[in-house]
């Protein structure tokens, strides 16, 4: 009897994870982040579409059964021609994968109408508002004694020439929003009251409607920069992974090109405490770093979606996007945590940072010789799925070639 109703659970639970991936999966975003989505969905025979943005990589996997460009999250529109897409493509009832900013804001500001419509893997906004609003992000943590960076309330020029600042700072915007000098720089170091003065307003502009975050910057290279990164249901952590970004472009403040798994060294327990403050489901990235003048871990910034180096996850044993895909259809995920000693890599971005290092002699020349041919595993190239290595490498070297132009 007793095996009979263990059989009969079985069969249930595998009933309900072939309709759900019967439904499939929609990607929102092309980047490879997006493209590790892609992956780890398709390998397990469920159905995945994506919707292009600038970056159209994923699209190009053998993994995506169809690909579609779009105007993009941003653009007057965006929601309706969301919808409109996944009809034509009988893509309603699926899973959306937001992998940007704008995409999370998109889904997140419409959650209501949008879950009636598919599965989603993000929380209403005035959940997700407390990991996307930098300004909302450093009131919690100061409410729950998380440490961070010292945050100045800079509203005008009037408190740039009153307040007491320590230099050097970082402005950088509460929100990402568009595209532009400071959104792609990510944060611009201020050395003195003079140059605060006159970069404020250009940095002000830039940064949008969310307005600008000015903030200590703290000591420290790539080496102290680390990640916690995790999938939660009402705060609580499913599916684990702590990480050091190594490498970053641009140095310091940029996205991770070399990344490595690694035991959590405590700043886990801040991240957790934060996600259980605000309830959060979804994937998010929490970033830390380590601040040598008194050793703590310091909450830098919080991404609540796939972040760019997601399929990290597969090669340090976990799933993050098929756990999310999961959580978002009702079926079970086990708590799960990455093992160590794993190896992310982007190499058509992390070899111009890497050899100018190398020349200044900062990092060792057999250190990124390993680090090339010894990654667990490649943004963009797999052996079971090429293409899009082919396609992202040109687009790389154009895209840096533009930005230095």
């Amino acid at each position: 009897m007793i095996r009979e109703r263990k059989d009969a659970k079985a069969q249930d639970a595998l009933s309900a994870r072939s309709s759900a991936a019967s439904r499939g999966a929609l990607v929102i975003g092309g980047d490879c982040g997006a493209l590790a989505a892609v992956r780890s969905l398709g390998r397990r025979r469920i159905p995945v579409g994506v919707l292009r943005g600038p970056n159209p990589v994923a699209g190009y996997s053998r993994f995506a059964a169809w690909a579609e460009d779009w105007d993009g999250a941003e653009a007057p529109g965006a929601l309706d021609q969301l919808i409109s897409l996944a009809e034509k493509h009988g893509a309603l009832d699926w899973t959306l994968f937001p992998a940007g900013d704008a995409e999370v804001r998109l889904v997140s500001q419409n959650h209501a109408e949008l879950s009636r419509l598919f599965q989603l893997t993000v929380p209403p906004w005035e959940a997700l508002g407390f990991a996307a609003d930098k300004h909302l992000t450093y009131a919690r943590c100061a409410d729950l004694g998380i440490p961070h960076p010292r945050t100045y309330a800079v509203r005008s020029l009037a408190d740039v020439r009153a307040l007491d600042f320590q230099f050097p700072l970082i402005v950088k915007p509460a929100e990402k929003q568009g595209v532009n000098a400071l959104t792609t720089a990510k944060a611009w170091v201020i050395t003195s009251r003079e140059d605060l003065l006159r970069r404020f307003s250009r940095a002000s502009d830039l940064a949008g409607d969310a307005g600008l975050i000015v903030q200590e910057l703290i000591p420290g290279d790539d080496s102290s920069q680390f990640s916690w990164c995790g999938l939660c249901a009402n705060g609580v952590p499913l599916v684990t992974m702590a990480a050091r970004r190594t490498r970053q472009t641009p140095t310091g403040f940029g996205t991770g090109t070399f990344v490595e798994s690694m035991l959590d060294l405590g700043f886990g327990a801040h991240a957790a405490r934060f996600l259980g403050s605000i309830n959060y489901t979804g994937l998010v990235e929490i970033e830390f770093k380590l601040d040598r003048r008194d050793n703590q871990f310091k909450l830098i910034d919080v991404n609540p979606r796939l972040w760019t180096w997601n399929g990290l996850g597969a090669a340090a044993g976990v799933d993050f996007a098929g756990a999310a895909f999961d959580l978002a259809n009702g079926l079970a995920v086990e708590q799960a945590q990455a093992r160590p000693g794993a190896s992310w890599l982007y190499v058509a971005r992390d070899a111009g940072q890497s050899i100018a290092s190398i020349r200044k002699g900062e990092l060792p020349l057999s250190t990124y010789l390993r680090s090339l041919f010894g990654a667990s595993v490649y943004a963009t190239f797999a052996w079971d799925d090429p293409l899009p290595s082919l396609v992202d490498t040109p687009l790389a070297l154009f895209r840096r070639g533009k930005r230095k132009a």
